[in-house]
């Protein structure tokens, strides 16, 4: 590109990932990245007719093409997904590394099928990459952003019981609870529960005299106020039990 279009560009990126970001570092980050990737895409189209070079490049292109198409594949859908699944639809605890590195292999594996010699005999291809690379970076720090946002709120992944009476016990486990010494209050609608036992990744909590009978969410509020997700909890009347069971 001209040198006047790259400065275009360049304060076009500075500003786009400023406001979005709102941080400096990712900006000049950004453009960085987009200096350097169209200072190679103008080389390889310079060069693009040299059998030398592509005959030495040609694995190393192969390799590294599909790794970061690998990647922004990645970022764009499998992470997005993992993110839906467990801290919005269903709240569960985090996939296992070994799920991430399977999906990312196959990824790398699927692109690496490809004979990408062709794809970039067009100039535009070396700009679509480059356009695909940034469209993922933005994308994956604006979800590593609003993942950070959720890390530490504390998370119920499940009850013991999903029903109970005056005097039951109901075990709480999640993740991010608070500290032993520093108890929170579990709440099921407007009845606040006995804590029998706190800990980081569980609660044991007894079912106080109820005000109100029902089906209501329970909740954890941690000693810093931050409230978790919640799950339908029932307090149930006793004396309806005989004549419902």
């Amino acid at each position: 590109m001209k040198q006047p279009v790259t400065v275009i560009y360049s304060v076009l990126i500075f500003l786009i990932a400023l406001i979005f970001f709102q941080f400096v570092f990712y900006a000049l980050g950004a453009v960085l990245v987009f200096l350097v990737g169209s200072t190679l895409a103008e080389v390889l189209w310079q060069y693009r007719q040299s059998e030398k070079l592509w005959r030495f490049l040609r694995p190393a292109i192969n390799l590294a093409l599909s790794s970061i198409l690998a990647i922004c594949f990645y970022c764009l859908f499998f992470l997005p997904l993992d993110f839906l699944l467990t801290e919005i639809l269903m709240v569960t605890p985090k996939l296992p590394r070994l799920v991430n590195f399977s999906v990312l292999s196959m990824f790398v594996v699927f692109f690496a099928i490809f004979h990408w010699q062709k794809f970039f005999k067009k100039r535009t291809a070396y700009f679509f990459i480059l356009f695909f690379v940034f469209a993922s970076g933005f994308f994956y720090l604006g979800y590593r952003k609003q993942k950070l946002a959720l890390e530490y709120l504390p998370k119920i992944y499940r009850l013991d019981s999903k029903w109970g009476i005056q005097g039951m016990i109901v075990t709480v486990k999640g993740v991010n609870f608070g500290p032993t010494w520093e108890k929170g209050f579990v709440l099921a609608g407007e009845n606040l529960m006995t804590i029998v036992d706190w800990s980081e990744n569980r609660v044991v909590a007894e079912v106080a005299v109820p005000t109100k009978f029902g089906i209501a969410p329970l909740v954890i509020i941690r000693f810093d106020n931050l409230v978790s997700n919640s799950l339908d909890y029932e307090i149930r009347d006793p004396k309806t039990l005989d004549t419902r069971y």
